[in-house]
Order: C-alpha cells, then structure tokens, then sequence
C-alpha cells in the first residue's frame, strides 16, 4: 500500500513520514517563534498599503471608514494600536536586557533607560498625548522632549560603555533620528495643502513608513536581550517573579492614570 511504501521509503533516507492531518499547535507555535519579526513587518507592510490607499477611496461610504479605521494615519484606531504595541515590544525586549544579571552594570542601565524611553513613547501613541498637549501649547512639549532626549544620550552612552557593538549603537542612533524628522513631517501635515488625494496618500505612507521602520530597527537590535535572558533564566516567569515586589505596585498605581490617559482626555486623545 502507499502509506506503507511511504513508511519504508522514510527509513530508508533517514526523513519521517508525512504527517496526514491539521498540523499540530506546537509546529504553530515554533513557526511563529522563528517567523515572528517577519510577521511584524508583513502586517505594518500591509497596514502601510491601506493608510495610502484609504485616500484614494475617501469618502466611499463603509469602505473609507473601515480603511481610516485600521490604517496608520489616525488616532484611536488600529493603527495607532500598532504602533503603541511595536513601542511597547521595543520596550519589553530592551528591559530584557535590563534584567539580564549577567550583562555589565552599566549596559544594564543603559538598556532600562531605553525601555522607559520606549514606553513613554508607546504611551504618547496609543493616547495621542503629544496632539493633546500641542493643542493647549507647544512650549508644553518642551519638558516631555527635554525628558526623552535625556533617556535616549544616556542608553547611548551607557551601552557604548557596557561594550555594544558599533554597528548596532548606530542603528538605535538611526531609529531615534527617524522618529526626529516625524514633527516635522507633521507641520507640513497640518500647514501645507494640496490638491490631489495621492499627494496625500504619498506623504502619510512616507510619514508612517519612516515611524514603523524606526520601531521595527529599535526592535531587531533588542531582540537578542530576550533570547539570552530565556536560556539563561530558563523560565520567563522567572523574571517577572524576582520583580514582582516592585511590578505589581507600580502596576497597580498606573492603571487610573492610564485609564484617565486614554479615556478621560478630550479628543484627539482616547
């Protein structure tokens, strides 16, 4: 029979036999655990093609709503979702290195302020707070980028004297000097205009293009923190367990602050 010439023709190169059936969870799981950065930029690729064109189908009824709703030129959307969480992860992997005891003192520092950096970041995205407070004044904004500048030189500085590598030093630089240029894409945004649709779709495909490749280049060089953190610890658990007594509190405290962030704040926040 075929299953039986298949059996004996597996033994005999050595590859096991077909497996007949749904693949199994666990075969699922391990894709997704090799493929997962590729998946991260194949939905903000796809996400990217939506935000431009939902220009071109402006004011088409369920269609242009739905396409506003999940692109990345928005706020309170799916898109502006995404990109808090791509922060959030950057976030996530660089305090990896933070908990990774077997990292140099300062390189540890190095890698915690970059994660506060980041999530302060993914907080102002997922809450539109920068559009808020540039609402009531732009002097305001003065503080929260007196304050990000301040965590970004100092990671800089501490993971160039913790032993990072020049070439990934140089693309958090790169990262962070893309993110730059976005408020100056944004008052062209809000103080030139033009006539054509695509004009427009071009430049928030460009805008929300050079935001995604920065968090996507912050997130490939934190990654490897949270690859050595699991074979070192063994247990991912293991680190939420050892900061409990500090993670839970502060857990804890920030929820209503959170909750009044993103709820309570007049539009554009929400």
């Amino acid at each position: 029979p075929p299953n039986r010439v298949a059996r004996s023709r597996s033994k005999l190169v050595g590859v096991p036999p077909r497996q007949e059936g749904p693949v199994p969870v666990a075969s699922q799981t391990t894709f997704i655990a090799r493929n997962w950065f590729a998946l991260l930029v194949l939905v903000s690729a796809v996400l990217l093609l939506i935000t431009g064109a939902s220009y071109a189908f402006e004011g088409v009824g369920a269609v242009s709503t739905f396409m506003f709703f999940v692109g990345l030129g928005g706020e309170n959307n799916v898109g502006s979702w995404w990109s808090g969480m791509l922060l959030l992860l950057g976030a996530v992997l660089a305090f990896d290195g933070y908990c990774n005891a077997a990292k140099p003192k300062v390189e540890r520092r190095g890698w915690a302020a970059l994660s506060l950096a980041l999530a302060l970041l993914s907080f102002d995205e997922v809450a539109s707070l920068h559009e808020y407070i540039s609402n009531i004044g732009v002097r305001y904004l003065v503080p929260f980028g007196l304050i990000g500048f301040g965590l970004v030189a100092y990671a800089l500085v501490a993971l160039r004297r913790g032993g990072m590598q020049t070439g990934a030093l140089a693309r958090i630089v790169i990262a962070f000097c893309l993110l730059a240029t976005v408020p100056l894409q944004e008052y062209v945004q809000h103080n030139v205009e033009w006539q054509s649709g695509l004009i427009y779709g071009v430049r928030a495909v460009i805008e929300e293009g050079t935001e995604i490749a920065a968090m996507l280049m912050l997130i490939a060089v934190a990654a490897p923190n949270g690859a050595a953190l699991l074979r070192d610890e063994g247990d991912i658990f293991a680190i939420a367990a050892r900061y409990r007594a500090i993670a839970l509190p502060v857990g804890v405290l920030l929820v209503p602050v959170l909750a009044a962030a993103t709820f309570v704040l007049p539009y554009p926040p929400g």
